[in-house]
């Protein structure tokens, strides 16, 4: 998850670039964002969950783009993306508004 961050955070244009089979990072990316784990977490719900207030717009975007449908969809413990950056205390205004924007 840190390394899935640090590239969102610091580097997301490197998801463009692809790899000498003709994949690119981003068909990778829509594959780990559209598995859930044991608590019915997406990448995203983990993405704002574990957020330490450097959440950009950029970032919330490709994880979205990747599996759109995360950002409407319940953990096991009925709870969005919103829910997770809402209890998490280190989530920026920017971060929660842009999840409302991303899913009214």
């Amino acid at each position: 998850m840190d390394a899935i961050k640090v590239f969102l955070h610091d580097s997301p244009k490197s998801f463009a670039v692809a790899e000498t089979n003709g994949d690119d990072p981003f068909q990778y990316l829509k594959i780990v964002s559209s598995q859930s784990d044991t608590r019915g977490m997406f990448l995203l719900h983990r993405f704002v969950a574990c957020s330490k207030g450097d959440t950009n717009e950029e970032s919330l975007r490709l994880l979205c783009d990747a599996n759109p449908e995360a950002i409407a969809l319940p953990d096991n413990f009925k709870m969005l993306p919103i829910h997770h950056a809402v209890l998490n205390v280190a989530s920026s205004l920017e971060t929660l508004m842009m999840l409302i924007k991303l899913d009214p």
